[in-house]
């Protein structure tokens, strides 16, 4: 029998006070697991995220199209550390852009990742992962 993995839901949040030439955003991925995992062991995942696509949407208005690639490794649930799982996350998403100049190309740089497992009332498992990675955006303007 064939699993099909559930898309993960990706948002991008804006940071108060972000700059317009490099805008700030926290960039949250929910995915469900394929197995409960044990909320008290930090799941591994390091996202790589790139520039797919810039639509211009509107005056002043574009969708940043964006891709996200990485491979989640954590512990399941009556299981230790010698039967880890991995699960595959590759996806695209979208992060509105506003820019009074049209956008020649845009870059991304990510921060410090931070993984984990949600934790449910008086469970020790779960089958949610989550990671918030701040990712800068720098937009560059055509000459």
């Amino acid at each position: 029998m064939n699993k099909r993995t559930i898309p993960a839901v990706i948002t991008a949040t804006l940071a108060v006070g972000a700059t317009a030439t490099a805008p700030y955003y926290d960039v949250n991925i929910t995915q469900q697991l394929c197995t409960p995992a044990c909320v008290d062991e930090t799941p591994v995942f390091v996202p790589q995220f790139s520039v797919k696509n810039i639509v211009n949407v509107g005056t002043s208005q574009y969708l940043v199209v964006m891709h996200v690639e990485g491979v989640i490794n954590y512990v399941p649930c009556n299981c230790g550390t010698c039967c880890t799982r991995s699960q595959v996350v590759s996806q695209d998403f979208t992060i509105p852009v506003f820019s009074a100049t049209a956008i020649a190309s845009v870059s991304a740089s990510v921060g410090a990742i931070q993984n984990g497992i949600a934790r449910v009332a008086c469970c020790s498992c779960s089958k949610t992962f989550v990671c918030d990675a701040p990712l800068t955006l720098t937009i560059t303007a055509t000459a």
